[in-house]
């Protein structure tokens, strides 16, 4: 875990408010015109993985 995190682009582990944080934006109007796509709350692990 900790090799993950000092990989990472945020260099913490994530928490549930991260989580929430992004749920209470695709909820709220000024995510009203997003549709289709997948938002990735992951530190940019899985951008790192893509190299």
């Amino acid at each position: 875990m900790r090799r993950m995190i000092a990989a990472s682009n945020a260099k913490r582990a994530g928490t549930a408010a991260d989580i929430t944080d992004a749920v209470a934006f695709l909820v709220g109007s000024s995510a009203s015109f997003i549709s289709g796509t997948d938002l990735l709350v992951d530190g940019g692990v899985t951008a790192l993985a893509a190299g």
